[in-house]
C-alpha cells in the first residue's frame, strides 16, 4: 500500500496541479455569465432577485446570526458521523462475519466511489429543479438508512444495496451543502461562511469514527455503534426540512427603504 499510496500522490500532483491553473474566482472574470447564461438571461435572473429581495450577500456577522446557518452546519456534521465511520469500520465489520473475506470488503470501496459520482451529477441536476434542502434531507435519510442496513446484516446483497444507497447519498449531499449556502447568503463573504460553517461539521468526522470504536470495545460488534449513527442521522435530516432562506437582514432592509 506504500508504493500506492506515493503513486497517487505524485499522480495526484501531476494532473491536479497543471488543471488547478484553468480555475477562475467567476465567470465574470472571462466576460461570461454563470451557467453559460446570455446577457439577456443574466439580466433578467438578476432583476427577479431584486424583485423578490434574494440579490443581497449577507456578511459572515449577519450569517451565523440566522438560524439556517446553524441547521446546515448541524446537518451537514450529522452527515459526516456516517461518512467518516463507514470508510474506518466497514471492512473489520465485515470480515467477523463468515461471509465476507478481506479483499472481496475491500472491492466494496471502487463501488462506494461509483455510486458516490452518480449522486454528483443526479444531485446537481435536480439540484437546479428541486428545494436543494429538500434533497440534502432526503440524502441524510439515505445516509441513516444505508448504515442500519449494515448493522442488521452482513449478506452480499444486503450491504451491496445499503453501499449503494450510502454511495448516492454522499455523492448528491455533498454539491448542495454549498450550493445551499451560496442561495442562502450569497457569494461575497461564501468563503468566511462556509470556513466557519465547516468548522463545526468537522466535528462529525471526527466523533463518528471514534465513536463507532469506542461502541466496539464496549458491546463486542459494531450493531450498537451503527445503528445508533444511523438513527441520529435519520433524524439529523430535520435540520435540513426546517431551514428556510434567511430574511434580509437590517441593514438591507434600511437601504431597501432608503
Amino acid at each position: 500500500w506504500r508504493e500506492t499510496a506515493v503513486f497517487s500522490g505524485i499522480l495526484s500532483f501531476c494532473i491536479g496541479l497543471p488543471l488547478a491553473q484553468l480555475f477562475r474566482r467567476s465567470p465574470q472574470e472571462l466576460g461570461l455569465n454563470p451557467d453559460g447564461d446570455s446577457d439577456e438571461v443574466a439580466a433578467r435572473h438578476a432583476a427577479a432577485r431584486r424583485a423578490a429581495g434574494t440579490d443581497y450577500d449577507f456578511t459572515l456577522r449577519e450569517a451565523i446570526r440566522d438560524r439556517s446557518f446553524w441547521l446546515v452546519s448541524s446537518g451537514h456534521g450529522l452527515a459526516l458521523l456516517v461518512v467518516g465511520t463507514i470508510p474506518v469500520h466497514l471492512v473489520p465489520h465485515l470480515v467477523e462475519s463468515d461471509e465476507w473475506n478481506l479483499a472481496r470488503a475491500a472491492l466494496l470501496f471502487p463501488g462506494l466511489m461509483v455510486a458516490q459520482v452518480i449522486g454528483q451529477v443526479s444531485g446537481g441536476i435536480m439540484g437546479d429543479r428541486y428545494p436543494k434542502r429538500l434533497l440534502a434531507g432526503l440524502a441524510m435519510l439515505g445516509h441513516g438508512t444505508g448504515i442500519c442496513l449494515l448493522a442488521l446484516s452482513t449478506s452480499p446483497s444486503v450491504v451491496v444495496v445499503a453501499i449503494l444507497l450510502h454511495g448516492v447519498s454522499w455523492g448528491m449531499r455533498g454539491p448542495l451543502m454549498m450550493a445551499l449556502r451560496a442561495d442562502y447568503f450569497g457569494l461575497r463573504q461564501l468563503g468566511k461562511i462556509a470556513g466557519w460553517s465547516n468548522t463545526i461539521t468537522a466535528g462529525g468526522s471526527i466523533i463518528g469514527p471514534v465513536y463507532a470504536g469506542i461502541m466496539y470495545d464496549a458491546q463486542g460488534d459494531y450493531v450498537f455503534a451503527f445503528l445508533s449513527l444511523g438513527m441520529v442521522t435519520i433524524a439529523g435530516s430535520l435540520t435540513f426540512f426546517l431551514a428556510r432562506r434567511p430574511p434580509l437582514p437590517a441593514r438591507a432592509r434600511a437601504a431597501q427603504a432608503g
